[in-house]
């Protein structure tokens, strides 16, 4: 009976250790398939990391090489006399932005003896018409006796003579026409895009020739879209704001979108220690395709005008009227206040001067304003603005 009882006991210890056996068994092989799983996710999100930097790479690489063949460097030689040496590079921007070429004491320091002074400086361009048509700033070509082109196409340099065909301070734009000694030679033109459509955010490059480094590349996004800058009690209309580098040497040369489009022309940048300090601003492509045809065909834009002095007051209050203007042939009068310009609502001063300046010339327009308390409507025709 004994014998029967040891055997029993010591089968049921057999199972019971085997038992033990099987589970221990049983949690390591659970546990290398739950090591690989892991493994096989985190292999995963690497690839997947690795596959969208790739991708953004990949873009950068495309945009600049569908852009850049169209940047090209703008050189400019001014001759200056004593008395134009005490004004040159007076331009507001100069105050609050940091100017992108040579500082009045850099040009200081290239005097002769003579009464003229030769001044050099640099800017970028960039081609937007395959017929030699290069869209840049006006203060990049202001004043300029000579202007020379570079134009790199794989990484070769080709210089050319280049004319102003137009030019307006008012936005900072200008039109340079490459001299080509032969009529059919054609150049890489950029594909210009919508800034309508661009969003806070999105990723930017930026490309021209700082402090005289052609051809550079730099990216960040836009950081925001201004309505209007005020510098100097002057309002300069519609810039878009990005933290992509830009410096001396980048003014007129293009902003581009993630699809290779030029969004904006590089114009100025916010830098109280003269340097980039992550503050940049361009002008909306949109902005310049409004006035490309008038620059191209007569070399100048010619803009609306009312003849009144204005000043704020729910709507633009008159001030004043000028002699033989549109708004006096039209019976405006001191005292009136406009709230009302071609069918768009007036709210400031600024905001008709805007609306007037697009309207352009010889367009006959309804004029809304107050008088005395009562709301009153005169057809009006506006004049062409007198030069500055």
């Amino acid at each position: 009976m004994k014998n029967k009882l040891s055997i029993l006991i010591t089968i049921l210890l057999c199972l019971i250790v085997l038992g033990v056996f099987w589970h221990i068994k049983d949690l390591k092989e659970t546990s290398l398939n739950n090591g690989q799983v892991t493994s096989n996710i985190e292999t995963l999100r690497d690839n997947e990391i690795g596959s969208n930097a790739l991708g953004l790479q990949e873009a950068f690489v495309k945009v600049s090489e569908r852009l850049k063949p169209a940047v090209v460097n703008i050189s400019t030689v001014q001759m200056l006399d004593d008395a134009q040496q005490e004004f040159y590079f007076g331009d507001p921007f100069e105050d609050f932005f940091q100017d992108f070429f040579n500082s009045p004491q850099e040009q200081k320091k290239q005097r002769k003896k003579s009464s003229q002074y030769r001044t050099e400086s640099g800017g970028t361009g960039v081609i937007i018409d395959p017929e030699g048509y290069i869209l840049t700033n006006e203060h990049v070509i202001h004043g300029a006796n000579e202007i020379k082109v570079t134009v790199t196409i794989n990484s070769k340099d080709k210089t050319y003579t280049g004319k102003v065909i137009g030019k307006d301070s008012r936005t900072d734009l200008a039109i340079v026409k490459i001299n080509s000694n032969s009529a059919t030679e054609k150049f890489p033109a950029a594909p210009l895009g919508d800034s309508n459509k661009i969003r806070v955010g999105e990723i930017v490059l930026a490309i021209g020739s700082p402090f005289g480094l052609g051809q550079t590349v730099t990216n960040g996004i836009i950081s925001a879209i201004r309505q209007s800058i005020v510098v100097e009690n002057k309002e300069y209309r519609d810039f878009i704001q990005t933290d992509a580098p830009i410096n001396r040497g980048n003014s007129g040369g293009p902003l581009g979108n993630i699809h290779g489009e030029v969004i904006g022309i590089n114009t100025a940048i916010y830098a109280p220690t003269g340097v980039f300090s992550g503050i940049g601003f361009a002008i909306p492509i949109n902005r310049a395709k409004e006035i490309l045809d008038d620059l191209i065909r007569q070399g100048k834009v010619v803009r609306g005008w009312l003849g009144v002095e204005i000043k704020d007051k729910s709507g633009a209050f008159i001030n004043s009227i000028i002699k033989d203007s549109p708004a006096e042939k039209a019976g405006l009068k001191k005292g009136d206040v406009i709230i009302e310009f071609n069918g768009k609502q007036i709210e400031s001063v600024r905001n008709l001067q805007a609306i007037v300046s697009d309207t352009g010339p010889k367009k006959k327009i309804k004029v809304k304003f107050v008088r005395n308390g009562k709301e009153n409507i005169v057809d009006l025709v506006t004049g062409e603005m007198p030069k500055e």
